[in-house]
Parts: structure tokens; sequence; C-alpha cells
């Protein structure tokens, strides 16, 4: 007798547990946090690699600095960040939200900013990084002074690529 509960409960469970809910497709993708059609972005820096990530849990915001290939294989081969001409790096800044699908964890919600530094010869022959940085919803491009460019070109040429075990 004890067996046949002991089963019964089982398959209980086990009903309960294979249950498909009904969930919306678009649900499951973080559509806020991509880039929209509606946004004057030339580039779509989130499909190229990854070289660091990081949060600011003061401002609740997290970043991920976005390389193309040229600033990705020289960021994975060199410590200094002497990029080379072609290469463009792209911090993206997001608000956290809570994960609705994940108790206690936080993702990406909707985009906050988008900072360029391309890097172009200049007259000296060395490459020199252009600061470009758009921001809002949908995304815009922004001016910013020239201290505050100064400031943002040191704080993401100083990112290290993040070091991941293999």
């Amino acid at each position: 007798m004890k067996r046949i509960l002991f089963y019964i409960t089982g398959l209980y469970f086990l009903s309960i547990g294979c249950n498909q809910a009904n969930h919306d497709k678009n649900d499951l993708f973080n559509q806020a946090a991509s880039i929209s059609s509606a946004d004057t972005l030339p580039l779509n820096p989130l499909e190229w690699k990854v070289i660091t990530s990081f949060i600011n849990t003061k401002n609740k915001t997290m970043g991920t600095l976005y390389g193309n290939y040229k600033a990705f294989y020289y960021a994975s081969h060199h410590a200094e960040n002497n990029y080379p001409e072609g290469s463009i790096l792209a911090l993206v800044t997001w608000h956290q939200v809570s994960d609705k699908h994940w108790f206690g964890a936080n993702i990406p919600g909707a985009i906050r900013s988008v900072e360029l530094l391309q890097f172009e010869t200049s007259t000296s022959n060395s490459p020199k990084p252009l600061y470009i940085k758009y921001e809002g919803h949908p995304l815009k491009l922004r001016t910013e002074d020239k201290t505050e460019i100064s400031k943002r070109t040191i704080f993401i040429m100083k990112q290290k690529k993040s070091v991941i075990p293999g």
C-alpha cells in the first residue's frame, strides 16, 4: 500500500513538473535590451565580441565593452591600449532591472547609452580615438564637452579584456 501511494505521489509531482505553461515566445527574449530599428546608431555592437563587462550598483547600470574583430583581436593579444587603425570599441550601458524569471537576478533593461571609440589615422600616423555617444530612447547622437569626452575616452581605453579560463 505504501509503495502504491509512493508511486502515485511521484507521478503527481512529475505531471506538475512537466506541465507546459503558456509562455509568450516574445517573453523569452530580452527585447528591451536590444538595439531597435528606431535607433539612429549606424551599426550594431551587440553582434561584436565581448571584451569585458561590469556592473555599477550605485547607478543601477550594467555595461559591456564590445570590440569589432580588429579591436577584439588586439585586446586579446596586447596589454597596452594602442589600438590599430580600423578598431572600434563600443561601451553599451543598460539600466539594470530585476529578472522576472529568476528570483534575485538582475538583467539588462533598456539601453541607456552606446559610446563608440573609432581609431582613425591622424596626422601623426598613429591611430587617434574618435569618441561618439548615442543616448536616450531611441538612441540618438549626443554631443559632449571636451572634458567629458576626454574622461570617457580614457575610461574606455583603460578597460582590459576579461580572462576566461579555457
